[in-house]
């Protein structure tokens, strides 16, 4: 008796290598979910047509186009949706700081330890620092729409995103700790103070910003894995 060979399902073998070639940062949440759905509605609409099982699952999968152009964009989608995400960090970011800092600042001279080096000063640069951290993720959310409207690859504003979250964070962190050096003991203090919690709110927001840059860079590093770069991302589009 002949073993049966097990049919090949042209639906499950696209929607896995679609996997395969997205590794997870590249991939939102439901992708496959919604791909897999959509070509299905495609070969239910060619059997309903007069198609059979396999070739109406082939042709939906024909249809979707091939899977190095699909991945492409895919991935160059969510690596631009990564960058606005860092961008939107970057700005609500530095200006939840700079409004603690500067409501301390109103509070008194009394209300922070800071107060003593010179507030005139250190508000101005904390101050110019922050507006330009603003700025450049408000330019560079402006670009990331413009490269979405023009169909072009998001890996320069991706490196532009990480020059910029890099550089105003090291500037912060070194110019906090050149104000006033860290203390490191665990919860020394019984009752917090204004400036204890602007502190430790300021700390925050530079974790998340370099935890939202570190996964742009894992993106971007996967992107050029997949081979996502700008040209041959564009001689995608024009496919």
């Amino acid at each position: 008796m002949r073993l049966g060979v097990p049919r090949r399902d042209p639906i499950a073998e696209a929607v896995g290598e679609l996997a395969h070639r997205l590794p997870p940062p590249l991939r939102p949440a439901g992708l496959l979910r919604e791909v897999r759905d959509g070509l299905t509605d495609a070969a239910d609409a060619y059997r309903r047509a007069g198609c059979g099982g396999l070739e109406a699952a082939r042709r939906a999968v024909a249809d979707f186009g091939p899977i190095d152009c699909v991945a492409a964009e895919a991935a160059n989608a969510a690596l631009a949706r990564l960058c606005r995400l860092t961008a939107g960090l970057i700005i609500i970011g530095y200006l939840v700081t700079i409004t603690g800092w500067f409501a301390l600042g109103l509070a008194g001279p009394a209300a922070g330890a800071w107060a003593t080096h010179g507030p005139g000063v250190i508000t101005y640069w904390f101050g110019s620092l922050a507006f330009g951290a603003v700025i450049g993720g408000l330019l560079t959310v402006l670009r990331l729409r413009t490269e979405a409207r023009r169909q072009r690859n998001a890996a320069t504003s991706a490196r532009v995103v990480i020059g910029i979250a890099l550089g105003t964070s090291a500037l912060t962190l070194v110019s906090s700790y050149l104000v006033s050096p860290w203390k490191f003991d665990l919860f020394p203090v019984t009752e917090w103070s204004p400036h204890d919690v602007v502190e430790v709110v300021s700390g925050s927001v530079q974790v998340i910003i370099l935890a939202a840059t570190a996964r742009c860079v894992l993106s971007l590093l996967a992107a050029r894995h997949l081979g996502t770069g700008r040209q041959a991302f564009e001689e995608t589009v024009r496919t």
